[in-house]
């Protein structure tokens, strides 16, 4: 999982989940994480031998992610993108890196994971030139469980071939899911990699409003936190989020979650009883600067207090997941997000 794991602290109907996504963000800090975003190698070419653990990487380019070769690359009508598609260079692009995890991360058992914000979008991960996995959506992240390919105490390899071609998708004709025009002109990694290592803490936050607390399960232990006769209910108007720290099994938790009560009353949503007018507008992933949407949380604090100056309180994501610092950023600014999964017309 992320280093945020998404709660509704709410009740909550079937069909107010399928209309509107409102997220709450519930962050949980006992885990060991592992920033991989700097020092990549990359190489714009393809070899089955760029997989393997002993292949010559010294002549590649170091670079940090996120990263796009088609949007530093050259603009050419014969390129396989073409006009629609921004006329940029596309094709297959390899990235490596070496690392090592500390054995003391590992007394205790473990699941490591490795996750990616964004890839655009086949991506086959290779650890110590063993294949992990293959993955091509561009509306969630990427994630693989490497458990079984670290080698803890050792220097590891992650190779990852990354390939823009939706010919074995099959999306049919002006799909939503991908196209030139919508999320669809960038290539390489965007957004953060991480290696996650964690003991595997399941967390559910229940709130009773009534009685003026929630309970905080951890792997299925309750703890009770009182938020007393001034406890806020986070709205639009006032996104106040809560920030408490527990212990359990002698590791300090930090979790923060918002409290709200979310209902339908016939056609009508309902926060705190409250009726919920949308105000919002579509946001298409249309970054030109980039090619991928903002990977960082001050980035959509700044898009998200532009709606709010505009008067609204809603955005929609057309097709597309955004990555998860939007969600942190609506938290906190107090807007309501709408992701869309692919459409796929055949």
């Amino acid at each position: 999982m992320m280093n945020r794991l998404t709660h509704l602290v709410s009740r909550l109907t079937p069909h107010v989940l399928r209309v509107l996504i409102l997220l709450g963000l519930t962050t949980m800090e006992a885990r060991q994480r592992q920033c991989f975003d700097a020092d990549w190698l990359f190489l714009l070419a393809d070899s089955a031998q760029m997989s393997g653990v002993n292949y010559d990487d010294s002549h590649w380019r170091r670079l940090n992610v996120p990263h796009d070769w088609a949007i530093e690359g050259d603009f050419h009508a014969g390129n396989p993108s073409g006009a629609s598609g921004g006329a940029l260079p596309g094709g297959i692009g390899w990235y490596r890196k070496h690392f090592a995890v500390p054995r003391t991360s590992y007394l205790v058992p473990r699941t490591s994971y490795l996750s990616f914000d964004g890839v655009y979008m086949n991506a086959t991960v290779y650890v110590n030139g063993r294949r992990v996995g293959r993955q091509l959506s561009l509306s969630t992240p990427h994630q693989y469980d490497v458990t079984d390919f670290i080698r803890p105490g050792r220097t590891d390899t992650i190779a990852i071939d990354v390939y823009n071609g939706i010919e074995n998708v099959g999306v049919g004709q002006d799909s939503h899911s991908v196209t030139d025009q919508t999320q669809g002109n960038w290539n390489g990694i965007a957004g953060r990699i991480e290696l996650t290592v964690v003991p595997r803490p399941v967390i559910r936050v229940i709130p009773d409003i009534a009685a003026r607390k929630v309970t905080i399960m951890v792997d299925g232990t309750p703890h009770e936190i009182l938020l007393g006769d001034s406890m806020r209910l986070w709205s639009e108007t006032d996104p106040y989020l809560y920030t408490r720290t527990l212990v359990h099994r002698g590791q300090p938790l930090t979790v923060t979650f918002g409290v709200r009560d979310i209902a339908v009353r016939g056609r009508q949503f309902l926060l705190n009883g409250q009726p919920i007018w949308l105000r919002g507008t579509v946001e298409n992933c249309c970054f030109p600067e980039t090619g991928y949407p903002p990977v960082d949380e001050a980035s959509w604090m700044r898009i998200f207090l532009k709606c709010r100056e505009y008067g609204l309180n809603h955005v929609r994501f057309h097709s597309y997941c955004p990555p998860e610092a939007a969600f942190a950023a609506a938290d906190r600014v107090g807007i309501y997000l709408q992701p869309e999964g692919p459409s796929w017309p055949n």
